[in-house]
């Protein structure tokens, strides 16, 4: 009778189990063509970069700035490929032949979502890769302008508190 039960009680969890991955795919769809449309940033925790992913139907663009450089660097797409499971490859190129490729799984709805991706600047060449998380949220303002936003409202709040460090 023990052993009925336990039976029973596996088979249920093993549809449990079933039921909560079908319900986090819901949860988490993959990016397909049309959920990558958009501006996607993100932000290096390596050197505090900012990239930009902008991609609309015929053409898209990865600009990146670097606090030591004087101007972003710009490089336009050159191939896009979606595949089914959420995996992405964006390819570029800038005015100089240089390339980069994005190349990772995505996750998206209508206005928003994450690119888990490696971005890599010297594609074919010696491995310069950089681990990103691209995000795109909805509303009025990309992920680092809201970022800036929420810094600026901490930064008011602590003077007005009166709990500053800075002189």
């Amino acid at each position: 009778m023990r052993l009925k039960n336990t039976g029973v009680m596996i088979v249920s969890f093993l549809c449990l189990l079933v039921s909560m991955a079908s319900s986090m795919e819901d949860i988490n769809p993959a990016v397909t063509t049309n959920t990558l449309l958009g501006v996607w940033e993100a932000i290096s925790e390596r050197d505090q970069s900012v990239y930009q992913l902008e991609i609309s139907e015929n053409k898209g663009c990865l600009v990146f700035a670097v606090r030591y450089l004087k101007n972003a660097m710009t490089y336009h797409l050159t191939k896009r490929c979606v595949e089914e499971d959420g995996f992405v490859k964006l390819e570029f190129a800038n005015a100089a032949g240089r390339r980069i490729t994005v190349s990772g799984k995505g996750y998206a709805r209508e206005n928003e979502g994450i690119l888990e991706v490696q971005l890599d600047m010297n594609p074919g060449g010696k491995p310069n890769i950089w681990n990103l998380n691209f995000i795109r949220i909805s509303g009025n303002l990309t992920y680092v302008e809201m970022l800036g936003e929420l810094s600026r409202k901490a930064s008011e709040s602590r003077r007005a508190s009166g709990k500053t460090a800075r002189k």
